[in-house]
């Protein structure tokens, strides 16, 4: 029977990942940083969040298109997990995964088979405008929430519209879109987010987000912030963060030094995690 794994130690081995992950963006040149609860957990309590389950880092989408690329097949424990080099990955973003565990999120509709992990996020461009972006942001939008959709079965649908839309013409549309999803494969969904994501050139842009997997408009900022690079401690060890992480932190968490109701601080995540 495989062995259950305590929750300290699946933080311990999401810690160990990142290190390794930080060991070879360096020796390969590739710029990241820390970010969202990661972030947040490195600038107020200089490690996670205390009820944090999960590491998250982002990079621009070109390091993040080398890294992917680089990184597959690099370490003998570690996993890469991304549509980019399997299209049977049905994720929008990259999740590098401990080759020797298994885990189980029991609060997330898509799955697929993964041990514990990081996730990794590619930070893409935006057009100059606020229209055109929030428009462009809200089209990536809708093409993940078919995805979400077409992940769930017609008992979890029926869930999500009790729970969240029963007396809304919202759940009409939401078992609508499950059966519109029927024309499309997982493989045209995500594929379809990926040429959409990459429009517009991080290089080329002026403001930039995570679109694939983010906080969707508000998420919308100057791609200056993250061109200057700064230490910062989490766990006991420095690794990047963007010098303009304020900005970024405010515009996606509000006041982000202010700690959230007691009720609130639980983890995002209901993971379970098995050794092999």
């Amino acid at each position: 029977m495989d062995k259950n794994i305590p929750f300290q130690e699946i933080k311990d081995l999401q810690l160990e990942i990142l290190k390794k992950i930080d060991k070879f963006c360096v020796e390969n040149g590739i710029q990241y940083f820390l970010g969202y609860g990661t972030l947040l957990g490195s600038i107020r309590h200089k490690g996670y969040i205390p009820w944090d389950d999960d590491i998250d880092i982002a990079m621009p989408r070109e390091d993040y298109m080398r890294f992917v690329g680089l990184c597959n097949n690099h370490f003998e424990d570690l996993e890469v997990l991304s549509y980019i080099v399997d299209r049977r990955v049905p994720c929008t973003f990259t999740k590098i995964s401990n080759r020797k565990t298994n885990l189980i999120n029991t609060g997330s509709a898509i799955t697929f088979p993964r041990g514990v992990h990081i996730d990794v996020f590619p930070i893409d461009g935006l057009p100059d405008s606020v229209k055109e972006s929030n428009r462009h942001i809200k089209k990536v939008k809708l093409f993940k929430n078919l995805l979400l959709i077409k992940h769930l079965n017609y008992k979890q649908i029926n869930q999500l519209v009790q729970t969240k839309y029963s007396r809304s013409v919202k759940g009409l549309f939401v078992y609508i879109a499950k059966l519109f999803t029927i024309l499309f494969s997982f493989k045209m969904l995500v594929d379809k987010i990926e040429r959409l994501t990459i429009k517009y050139k991080y290089n080329d842009s002026s403001y930039v987000a995570n679109i694939v997997h983010g906080y969707g408009e508000r998420e919308r900022v100057e791609k200056s912030l993250f061109n200057r690079i700064k230490k910062s401690e989490f766990e006991g060890h420095p690794f990047p963060i963007p010098e303009g992480y304020d900005r970024w932190l405010t515009k996606v968490y509000g006041d982000y030094m202010q700690l959230p109701p007691e009720k609130k601080r639980v983890p995002h995540h209901n993971i379970v995690a098995f050794w092999k």
